[in-house]
């Protein structure tokens, strides 16, 4: 079918008009169309389906129909020969077949290819799901063994520092013991994370503490390998927090714990700085907890990857590789911003920002006490010490400043009467031998008895023993508010309250520091102790108890089990608890639809249990 001159005309007007082209645009268009009319080229179809497809643009879709359906017509309407207008509708249907129909079975191809691929992707999910839930159970089980054999540890840590029997230096190490019990159970802790991460089951909880508390804290945990580096110095830098922020403390200790292990892993000479600096923003505190080491450095190219599992910039050092991964996927469930920076032969810089968007003020009771400070001449430059200083003024301490040593010595021995209840040391090592040596004799002639004698900004593993408390670098606000429990050596407020207790677990030990941690506070309640539920139900059937605390993972019944069948024999149940290593996010919420009134993890956290006793 050949197009007349008039045709073309037409045709080419009706084209700019509709698809707002030039002239040039419509003329090439239309002997395209022309050669497809000849049927010598399909050109145009093909073109025409790929800009449809691609372009997925409705209005130059009906353009497009409006066109070919308008110029069909006219031609049909033009064309006498009855030959022409056959081939003139084979060619309408060729095109509304090629175009549009051929695109609906295309359709349907991939509307079923997306069924196959839903069904593989359910299945492998449901595989994955399988294999994480293996896991799961696995590490649960795993961590149920260690935080069981945790619990002992602490407890009785616990127990042997409140009893007082420890001093001077050993009470020093005791500390040391108990931050080292506590970061080995946030080791266990970890061990739950990748799995509790990879599952999506990984719980932030907030709750109000102590910065300088909590960098202390991290310290310790890399105490040792402090003191193994000799050649490295280990530089401690903090600003001066009067305040309390609201967060997650735990996954923060780990961010930066994690700080701390990689660059003492990977220096071997020179420094390694812990660093904390903040600033006020409109909406909270701004926390920058930063690492610095003098170590190997890395390349660009190894810090694209260090933050991927399994990754170890030096392939001779342990580990799995898992830390800088865990600690970029606690910083992104945070909300925090994680940041590195090195270069090969100089160093490494981690660092950790937070926005505490919540604070308070560190409240602390030191009216009308006296607090005295020794510091040496190298130390009263010390910003930190000077804001520590200013701070119990503001909250009515009496506060005064000794600057020589020998006016240390000469007002210890000459001072009998209206002691301090608190002297804090800063000074060379050479004093605080002194000192710890004069403290044994005024305490032999039964003076200053009741002054707690504190060594801060140490600096180094002294032997000191008659020192009430050490402290390598500055002590935190926090023994200061403890001043009124600790000092003189008062004795606490026994309860009185006889409460009918139970205790039902399959370990002793876990029994036997219930008990403890439970007369310390209530020697006159009387606790009964189950070694597991079928015992622990016939206890109930012939005795009516105040509170009951129920290990969940038990030969046997386990506690899930043992509440149930209570329930049976009583409706009235007083208020069960659960005990338990398994701290998976699945098993407080069963812990909750079967009826405890609550949950306690191990190891055991004494104030938490008080907690729930004053309660009852």
């Amino acid at each position: 079918m050949k197009l007349s001159e008039e045709n073309r005309t037409y045709l080419i007007q009706r084209d700019m008009e509709v698809f707002d082209r030039s002239k040039e645009e419509a003329t090439i268009f239309i002997q395209m169309l022309q050669n497809m009319l000849n049927g010598t080229d399909k050109v145009l179809l093909y073109e025409l389906q790929y800009n449809i497809f691609k372009t997925k643009n409705d209005i130059y879709t009906r353009k497009l129909i409006k066109f070919f359906l308008e110029g069909s017509i006219y031609l049909y309407e033009c064309t006498t020969n009855e030959k022409d207008k056959r081939t003139l509708l084979e060619h309408v249907k060729n095109f509304f077949d090629f175009i549009f129909i051929q695109k609906c079975v295309y359709s349907r191809e991939v509307e079923a290819q997306s069924q196959v691929s839903h069904h593989i992707l359910k299945s492998v999910s449901e595989r994955l799901n399988s294999v994480l839930q293996t896991q799961e159970r696995m590490i649960a089980s795993l961590s149920h063994e260690m935080r069981t054999s945790l619990n002992t540890i602490q407890g009785y840590l616990n127990i042997i520092e409140e009893s007082g029997a420890v001093k001077g230096e050993q009470k020093f190490q005791l500390k040391k013991a108990i931050h080292g019990a506590e970061s080995l159970r946030s080791l266990v802790k970890d061990i739950l994370n990748v799995t509790k991460i990879n599952s999506g089951q990984l719980e932030i909880e907030k709750s109000f503490f102590a910065v300088d508390e909590m960098l202390l804290q991290c310290i310790d945990h890399v105490s040792i390998q402090i003191k193994k580096k000799e050649h490295i110095r280990f530089e401690y830098k903090t600003m001066f927090t009067p305040f309390l922020v609201y967060g997650d403390q735990m996954h923060i200790m780990e961010i930066i714990i994690n700080f701390l292990t990689n660059a003492f892993k990977y220096t071997k000479e020179g420094f390694v700085k812990l660093k904390m600096e903040f600033s006020q923003e409109p909406e909270g505190i701004n926390m920058v907890f930063s690492v610095t080491d003098s170590g190997v450095g890395m390349t660009s190219e190894q810090l694209q990857d260090i933050f991927n599992p399994y990754s170890r910039y030096q392939k001779n050092q342990q580990g799995l590789g898992l830390g800088l991964h865990i600690t970029k996927q606690l910083a992104v469930k945070l909300g925090g911003k994680l940041d590195v920076e090195s270069e090969v032969g100089k160093g490494t810089t981690f660092s950790f920002s937070y926005l505490f968007r919540k604070t308070k003020p560190l409240s602390i009771d030191v009216k009308d006490k006296k607090i005295y400070f020794y510091i040496d001449r190298k130390m009263q430059d010390s910003f930190y010490i000077q804001e520590k200083i200013r701070f119990l003024k503001q909250h009515g301490a009496n506060v005064k400043v000794l600057k020589r040593e020998g006016t240390l010595i000469n007002f210890l021995l000459s001072t009998h009467k209206n002691v301090p209840d608190i002297l804090s040391v800063h000074a060379e090592a050479e004093s605080y031998s002194k000192i710890d040596a004069l403290i044994y004799y005024l305490r032999s002639a039964k003076l200053f008895n009741k002054t707690l004698f504190i060594a801060e900004s140490m600096h180094q593993d002294l032997s000191l023993k008659y020192f009430d408390e050490l402290y390598e670098y500055c002590a935190p606000m926090s023994i200061y508010e403890k001043l009124q429990d600790n000092l003189h050596n008062e004795k606490k407020k026994i309860n009185q309250r006889e409460l009918s207790i139970l205790v039902i677990d399959d370990t002793q030990t876990n029994l036997d520091i219930f008990r403890l941690f439970i007369q310390r506070d209530y020697p006159h309640a009387n606790v009964d102790l189950a070694g597991g539920g079928y015992e622990g139900i016939g206890m109930c059937k012939a005795k009516v108890y105040d509170i009951i605390f129920l290990d969940l993972k038990m030969p046997g019944l386990d506690g899930f089990q043992v509440i149930r069948k209570l329930k049976e024999l009583d409706q009235n149940l007083p208020p069960v608890y659960a005990f338990t290593a398994d701290v998976y996010k699945s098993t407080y919420e069963r812990v909750k639809e079967v009826g405890f009134s609550g949950m306690l993890e191990k190891p055991l956290d004494p104030t938490q249990l008080k907690k729930i006793l004053e309660g009852v």
